[in-house]
């Protein structure tokens, strides 16, 4: 058994690490609220007051982040083009991404309300970062009983446009180790499908969608999306 300094010099030194390592700088510091800087109306789109629900971002009461919600604000509406096409968009932000609380998946949030998602591969988006690099994200295929879904998303983390949740926990806490934490985002757009449409068509269109949007958007909303 250590002697009883030996166990108080220990206890002593574990405090002082967590207190070196524990992430204590935010990359943003007063972040915009998404509905003052994401427009109603942009080129051919137009926001539709609309009955569609959305796969929901999970929620908690005002102000609370936890495991199931990590976002410290959150946007959903619906547009229309004049080819009648309708597109719904769903951004979640969060300000402090940590190992516990995180960005969530949308491949998560559609298996939990019921859905069977199909991976349709990787997709690079019509927009630059500010080192003028691609962004890079996913397509899915939502299958439920009540109905089908196009899916294109990104996930931001700090400058990371992750590929996977490993990617996301490293990331993380490489910037922790560095006394930072990086905030992140969701941004998520989704079809539903008929019978007859073509799924490749309206990938291609939710990505023209999301380059239209990041364009129109002010410089200071701009860098919620992409950084």
């Amino acid at each position: 058994m250590l002697p009883f300094w030996l166990l108080i010099a220990a206890m002593l030194a574990a405090v002082a690490i967590a207190n070196v390592i524990t992430p204590t700088k935010l990359e943003v510091q007063d972040p915009p609220k998404l509905d003052s800087v994401v427009p109603k109306k942009f080129g051919n789109w137009e926001e539709l007051p609309s009955p569609l629900i959305q796969i929901d971002l999970a929620t908690t009461r005002d102000g609370e982040s936890s495991i199931n919600q990590p976002y410290d604000d959150t946007l959903m509406r619906t547009y229309r083009n004049p080819n009648g096409d309708v597109i719904m968009l769903a951004l979640a932000y969060g300000q402090r991404q940590r190992q516990e609380v995180k960005v969530h998946r949308p491949e998560l949030c559609y298996v939990a309300q019921g859905f069977a998602v199909r991976d349709e591969g990787s997709v690079t988006f019509p927009v630059l970062d500010p080192r003028g690099l691609p962004i890079s994200g996913r397509r899915l295929v939502g299958t439920s009983l009540e109905r089908k879904e196009a899916i294109s998303y990104w996930i931001r983390i700090g400058t990371l446009y992750s590929g996977g949740a490993l990617q996301s926990r490293i990331h993380i806490l490489r910037q922790g180790l560095q006394g930072h934490v990086p905030d992140g985002i969701l941004v998520r757009v989704s079809q539903i499908l008929h019978i007859n449409d073509d799924i490749d068509a309206r990938f291609r269109l939710q990505e023209q969608f999301l380059g239209e949007l990041a364009r129109a958007m002010p410089e200071t909303g701009r860098a919620l999306l992409i950084r």
